[in-house]
């Protein structure tokens, strides 16, 4: 009779759960990173969040194969004709194409970055309790990397789809823009950037997103789309904030 009762009480648990919700008396918040919906809510958070953008930089520049147990890093597209550098032994089974690895680990790194800054962009804004200074100098700074990610993927695949906003993975289903598109983007994001006043010019201590760097992105965007004079004119204001180029010299005595 207790085997018997114990089986009931058993079949109406289950039931209850398939008629209520189990998740009442779940934790179905992930234990090893914040839930979406806290996100951005605490001013620790809020560096996290951005710290997490940031470091898709890296994923991408150490994390991304060659073949050859090398890490590709930002340039290691060159050699397929992207600009003009080079980098050798860069295996691949047959010509380039999106589908080697290589290309679609990139293309996968690249919309991370894009997605986390969208994320920052639409959430930091409305959910943060920082200041609202800090908060114009981060999504300044988001905007900045969305700008970078797809700076990236447009000189590398030539048009791609475009996303602003956060999504679902469901919902990743847009198609190819222009390249031309893409390049407006891009430049409307930097100018963005460049107009926010509190971004600040350059950042030595920090290596954080300055006005510096987004001249500098958005004149190499301009030269994609051969307003030339526009790219003259932004690379001439890097030097304003603070920044300069090598100018030569002895080497062997140098500290680099």
């Amino acid at each position: 009779m207790k085997k018997i009762f114990n089986i009931l009480l058993a079949l109406i648990i289950i039931s209850q759960c398939m008629f209520t919700s189990c998740t009442d008396i779940l934790d179905t918040a992930p234990n090893n990173k914040p839930a979406s919906s806290t996100m951005w809510t605490t001013a620790n958070l809020t560096e996290m969040g951005m710290a997490g953008i940031y470091a898709n930089l890296r994923d991408l520049c150490l994390k991304t194969n060659n073949g050859n147990t090398d890490p590709v890093g930002f340039y290691g597209f060159d050699c397929y004709g992207v600009t003009g550098q080079m980098v050798r032994n860069v295996r691949l089974t047959s010509g380039p194409n999106v589908s080697n690895e290589v290309f679609s680990e990139t293309w996968k790194k690249l919309y991370e970055g894009v997605h986390r800054a969208n994320d920052a962009i639409a959430n930091l804004p409305v959910k943060s309790p920082v200041s609202a200074e800090k908060k114009a100098q981060y999504v300044a700074e988001a905007k900045f990397l969305r700008a970078f990610y797809y700076y990236m993927l447009n000189q590398l695949y030539k048009g791609v789809p475009y996303y602003d906003v956060p999504i679902t993975p469901a919902e990743a289903i847009k198609g190819q823009e222009t390249e031309e598109f893409i390049w407006e983007k891009v430049i409307a994001d930097l100018t963005d950037c460049i107009n926010e006043p509190n971004l600040p010019d350059n950042d030595y201590k920090n290596g954080r997103v300055t006005k510096g760097a987004a001249y500098a992105l958005r004149g190499k965007a301009y030269m994609y789309i051969n307003k030339y004079s526009e790219a003259a004119s932004d690379f001439s204001k890097v030097a304003g904030c603070g920044y300069s180029l090598f100018q030569g010299g002895d080497i062997k005595n140098s500290s680099y």
